[in-house]
């Protein structure tokens, strides 16, 4: 019988509940468990406090040998160069989830870093070739959805023509014109984000222009697989990181990122509705949606276990 595998999401113990460690961490997990290998045994972990250095290398110490850590984006920054190191020396492998980060080099070094985006990949690749990252294996996780809109099922067409930003409103640009055709659905808090996931089905069409389009760090494209996810179309901008490649240079609904612009691609959405091209829409969006499926992401984790493996 091949050896157990062990893989344990780790997270922050001050930001255990955060939107990223949330979805990366036990939800990610909940997602894929029933479609990982026997073998593969996952778990859930929580890092102390760097505050406590002793606490965190007894715990160091008390981990499984040769576990593989999926390491949370809260937790990466507080975990000690004392404490990884009595991780390897027991064998463990760290795994970095950037999600988001600015990809600057961290006080421990990873062996595997893991990009939440196809963009997200490349970028790691680049840095490493130009010497800004140090060197480690790079494996593409595609960030999921959040876990509650899959337990939803398949989602009947909508009967009518509605838009959605379900994001930070801070960082939504929403040209004047629009502001009162595109409902605003915040996801500051968690509290926020359960209210939100109560009437998000609802929507036909979800509004991904952000005005933070042009920032150093590479976010996933987690608006698009949300509505590909729900059954819906999305307006995205070209230049948003993986929509190009995940939704093809033929997608209708791609804009460029004048208010002119976003405004002349949403009529064409609201006019589009219910027509064979905003059908033809969705089934690329159905594409994108098996891209984020339990069982994709599962096949992702499980390879990234066993290269470490071989």
């Amino acid at each position: 019988m091949p050896p157990l595998l062990r893989l344990t999401f780790l997270l922050s113990r001050r930001r255990r509940e955060a939107g990223s460690a949330l979805m990366r961490g036990p939800q990610l997990r909940g997602l894929v468990q029933p479609f990982l290998p026997p073998r593969l045994d996952t778990r859930i972990a929580v890092l102390p406090s760097p505050r406590f250095p002793l606490l965190q290398a007894l715990w160091a110490k008390a981990q499984p040998a040769g576990t593989v850590f999926f390491v949370t984006k809260p937790a990466i920054k507080r975990l000690l160069p004392e404490s990884a190191l009595l991780l390897r020396r027991n064998g463990c492998r760290l795994c970095f989830d950037h999600v988001d980060s600015s990809l600057e080099p961290t006080a421990v070094a990873p062996d595997v870093h893991i990009a939440a985006s196809y963009a997200q990949a490349r970028s790691l690749k680049a840095l490493q070739a130009a010497g800004t990252l140090p060197s480690a294996l790079v494996c593409t996780v595609l960030h999921n959805a959040d876990a509650r809109l899959y337990a939803l099922g398949p989602i009947p067409p909508r009967p009518t023509f509605r838009a959605v930003y379900f994001g930070l409103p801070e960082l939504a640009h929403i040209p004047p014109y629009l502001a009162s055709e595109i409902a605003n659905l915040s996801a500051n808090g968690q509290d926020r984000v359960a209210q939100a996931l109560a009437v998000l089905p609802d929507f036909s069409l979800h509004y991904a222009c952000r005005s933070d389009e042009g920032a150093r760090v590479i976010k996933p494209f987690t608006k698009g697989v949300t509505a590909a996810i729900l059954g819906a179309n999305v307006l995205t901008g070209r230049d948003t990181p993986d929509a190009l490649e995940m939704l093809g240079a033929d997608y209708p609904y791609l804009t460029g990122p004048t208010d002119h612009e976003i405004t002349e691609t949403f009529a064409r959405a609201r006019h589009d509705f219910g027509g064979p091209d905003w059908t033809n829409a969705l089934q690329t969006m159905r594409a994108v949606a098996e891209l984020v499926l339990p069982q994709a992401l599962a096949l992702q984790l499980t390879n990234l276990v066993t290269e470490l493996e071989s």
